[in-house]
């Protein structure tokens, strides 16, 4: 399933974005990027990732402005009745990853692929069978959780 935002939909998720990028700069989080792009656009695409998954399945996303921990996050939105956080990146090939120290509280991840404005749902892992010790792989820098795109199932 693909996706375009409009002009709109790209300047609310540039607005939220950095909204949230200041506050969490002032309130003295800590960055947990992997890798090394740049905070300020994996929050901008990270955000647009979220909109556009709301978008495919005709649900809001949260745009709560807060700090949000390992410890407080419930994801990006809610889609029948489960909690999903919305992971985005731009690779064709890319994977569903979860950081093994994050101990959020979701029922599901979901794979958008993309770059503004465009975006793909690839699909969604139960959150218990990503985080399982055999997705577990070193990607890099880290250990991080993987699955495939394969392995996705298109609907919970």
């Amino acid at each position: 399933m693909n996706v375009t935002l409009n002009k709109q939909e790209v300047r609310l998720a540039k607005f939220i974005a950095n909204q949230r990028a200041e506050f969490n700069k002032h309130s003295g989080v800590k960055e947990a990027k992997v890798g090394k792009q740049n905070s300020s656009v994996i929050e901008f695409e990270g955000m647009c990732g979220e909109i556009a998954f709301c978008k495919i399945f005709n649900i809001y996303p949260d745009l709560r402005v807060e700090v949000v921990t390992q410890f407080n996050d419930d994801g990006d939105c809610t889609y029948k009745s489960k909690r999903v956080d919305v992971k985005t990146t731009s690779y064709k090939n890319g994977k569903l990853l979860t950081a093994p120290w994050k101990k959020d509280n979701v029922d599901f991840y979901a794979l958008m692929i993309g770059e503004s404005p465009t975006y793909e749902f690839k699909g969604f892992a139960d959150a218990n069978e990503l985080k399982s010790k055999d997705k577990l792989k070193f990607l890099g820098y880290n250990k991080v959780y993987c699955m495939e795109q394969h392995q996705l199932i298109k609907d919970i």
